[in-house]
């Protein structure tokens, strides 16, 4: 389940992901991923840390969430797309679409 929240136009600035399997580090557990449009630095920051396919994903996504990578390595596929796509409507921002 998810649930958008605008802010002043129709491009949602945050997005809530309930997590099917919660992630749980020592004696704090985490049901949802608090998703959010990313910064720059932290745009930077994550791809500098592209290490591995998944490398630079994970980390913008620890970065936004304020949940550590390992807890990161912990969500399911699904719930990582969903993330992703959300997130793409930031980092894909001004890439080419091929339409003419």
């Amino acid at each position: 389940m998810s649930t958008p929240e605008t802010m002043g136009d129709d491009a949602p600035r945050t997005k809530s992901i309930e997590l099917r399997k919660p992630i749980k580090l020592g004696d704090i557990k985490y049901d949802t991923l608090e998703l959010r449009e990313p910064t720059l630095g932290e745009m930077d920051k994550a791809a500098k840390a592209a290490g591995s396919r998944f490398g630079s994903d994970i980390e913008l996504l620890s970065l936004i969430t304020n949940i550590p990578t390992l807890g990161i390595k912990q969500i399911g596929v699904s719930e990582y797309n969903e993330a992703l796509k959300f997130i793409s409507v930031f980092t894909n921002a001004g890439q080419p679409t091929g339409e003419t």
